[in-house]
């Protein structure tokens, strides 16, 4: 996974999980924040797959911009900030779409762990269990 494009969260190394997110508009992948964001001991890349990405690269992608990009992203996504418009926006929009595209990722969100698995929609109980089982 090219990490370098990913907006990344750290609250620990025990575990990393990628998630394939469509954008910040979206309630499942709302729901599947709010339930990761009660983990402790984890790192989450979270690659955006837009549903539409003009609308990402107009109002979501600002969030790559940011000197703290994970909090920016957070920050919407959670509660709803909208961050203030950027000059401009040098976010890897099209490199997020080949990259899911390129992996097979056909809906979202979508996550994986660190051993590979998939993980496909907000099944936020699934994914905690399988944050502690990583852990053992």
């Amino acid at each position: 996974m090219p990490l370098d494009l990913a907006i990344k969260q750290v609250r620990a190394t025990a575990g990393a999980w990628w998630r394939f997110s469509p954008d910040p508009f979206c309630p499942y992948c709302k729901s599947l924040d709010r339930a990761l964001m009660r983990q402790d001991d984890i790192t989450i890349y979270t690659f955006l797959l837009p549903h539409s990405p003009a609308r990402i690269a107009g109002q979501g992608a600002n969030h790559l911009v940011r000197a703290r990009p994970a909090k920016a992203y957070y920050d919407f996504m959670l509660n709803g900030r909208e961050p203030a418009a950027a000059p401009s926006c040098n976010a890897p929009v099209d490199k997020w779409l080949a990259l899911g595209q390129k992996i097979g990722v056909r809906a979202t969100p979508t996550s994986f762990t660190t051993n590979g698995e998939r993980i496909l929609g907000a099944r936020p109980e699934e994914l905690v269990k399988l944050i502690g089982e990583a852990r053992k």
